[in-house]
Formats: C-alpha cells, structure tokens, sequence
C-alpha cells in the first residue's frame, strides 16, 4: 500500500464521522469495515487487521491492499488508489 493511502485510511478511521468503507486487496478479496472497531492499523503500518461481524479476523499486509472503497454522499461509491 502506498503511504498516502495508508495516511488516508488512518482519516477515515478516525474521522469524527466514521462511514463504513471496504478494503480491497491485491488477489481480489475484499473486506468491509462497519465500524472503527472492526479496524486496527498497527502503528508502524505494516498490517491492517480487520475483525468479522460474526467474530474471527484477517491480518492484512497493508503493502496488498490496492483500494479503499467509501460511500460518496449520493449512494455511489468512491475508490481510492495508490
């Protein structure tokens, strides 16, 4: 992951106004995140853990993940890439 988009996800996970987004890495997997506490960013950005609804997690090299999906405000999607 570039650092810019690790910089950017570390915003939207702190963001007074958190809105669910989805993690969407290298192989094709993709992960959602509906709340800050299904998130954790190690502090020297090398992993991304993201906890299930339903329980378990995944680790995540953070260097695989190839998009941050966020709800624009019009019901659309934005996509951000390195």
């Amino acid at each position: 992951m570039i650092r810019m988009n690790l910089e950017y996800l570390r915003e939207l996970h702190h963001a007074p106004r958190f809105k669910p987004i989805t993690l969407s890495v290298a192989d094709g997997r993709k992960f959602k995140v509906p709340h800050p506490d299904f998130l954790s960013i190690d502090p020297a950005g090398q992993v991304v853990i993201v906890f299930g609804e339903k329980g378990g997690f995944s680790v995540i090299d953070s260097e695989l993940i190839a998009a941050v999906d966020v709800p624009a405000r019009n019901g659309h999607r934005k996509t951000r890439k390195p």
